[in-house]
């Protein structure tokens, strides 16, 4: 999570989707369709805007937010 407000999620298809929380639902905001050519097991706010992803292809990319 990035604030109590926002959610990063990735996926196994190399996707990451930001979606926001408004009470009991998620509202998709945006998403990054290749942003890994595999599965994502790691994302981490890094702080001042900005959040690192990991991947099984062996890559770590740093994302302005």
């Amino acid at each position: 999570m990035l604030n109590k407000n926002i959610l990063f999620i990735g996926d196994e298809k190399g996707i990451i989707r930001k979606w926001k929380i408004e009470e009991d639902n998620l509202k998709l905001i945006s998403k990054e369709e290749k942003a890994h050519n595999k599965y994502i097991f790691t994302l981490l706010n890094i702080g001042n805007g900005y959040i690192a992803s990991g991947s099984s292809d062996n890559t770590i990319k740093i994302w302005k937010i």
